[in-house]
């Protein structure tokens, strides 16, 4: 292994290790501790602390979550109550999305690729917290 390689991997490493850990250490009634699956993990281990493979990764698992969303909100029904609920959502997508922009917007000081990388995995775990209250709301609905 070349000498820049290697110097490349120690660096990348910790950031590696952090995003393991920070989707590990959640709060445990957290949905992001359970929805982040083990494929996500062995994909961040499997990155080997390479950037645009850990990159890859994360914004891969973004785009399933999100895919959920959007497979929860279009899925038919015929109970007015969770009708509304999904129009009160939708409607307030907009916003949501701006407030996930601005806030893992605050990583981009950081500066590098280490913020991209922060910032990703701020996105990651607010989609995932977006699921999981729409799982929820739509559950309680439901009953």
């Amino acid at each position: 292994m070349k000498s820049n390689n290697i110097i490349k991997l120690v660096f990348s490493l910790p950031i590696a290790f952090f995003i393991i850990q920070s989707q590990a250490n959640t709060d445990p009634l957290s949905p992001a501790k359970t929805a982040i699956d083990q494929e996500h993990s062995a994909c961040i281990t499997n990155a080997r602390g390479v950037y645009p493979s850990i990159l890859s990764c994360i914004q891969d698992e973004t785009e399933k979550h999100k895919k959920n969303i959007t497979d929860q909100m279009n899925s038919s029904t015929e109970d007015p109550l969770i009708k509304r609920i999904k129009l009160s959502i939708d409607k307030s997508s907009e916003l949501w999305e701006t407030y996930i922009n601005e806030k893992c917007a605050a990583y981009n000081d950081l500066g590098g690729q280490r913020a991209e990388l922060l910032k990703a995995n701020c996105i990651l775990d607010e989609v995932v917290r977006r699921e999981a209250f729409i799982k929820n709301i739509i559950l309680e609905a439901d009953i």
